[in-house]
């Protein structure tokens, strides 16, 4: 009884183990992704707002379609990271 208690708390360190480093990865990845994100998000406000051509709404719907474009391409690297066929999602 013992020693089947210690192989499954054995098998279960291994398996924390070998998902620990995708699940911090994945976590880095969409923390730097929010961030770059927002970043692009502001600079291209900036340089939308310079043009006087643009009007306010349409900057406004660029920089949002510009964020949202990379947070959904985050979401597809972090679900690569993972194991997850993304080759269908992306065609």
């Amino acid at each position: 009884m013992e020693k089947e208690v210690f192989n499954l708390a054995n098998q279960l360190m291994l398996l924390v183990t070998d998902y620990a480093l995708d699940v911090i990865g994945a976590l880095l990845l969409m923390v730097a992704g929010w961030i770059v994100a927002g970043w692009i998000q502001k600079h291209t406000g900036k340089v939308l707002q310079r043009v006087d051509r643009i009007d306010a709404t349409l900057s406004s719907f660029v920089t949002n379609l510009v964020r949202y474009a990379i947070l959904i391409l985050v979401i597809i690297a972090v679900l690569a990271q993972f194991g997850v066929q993304t080759t269908s999602i992306i065609a």
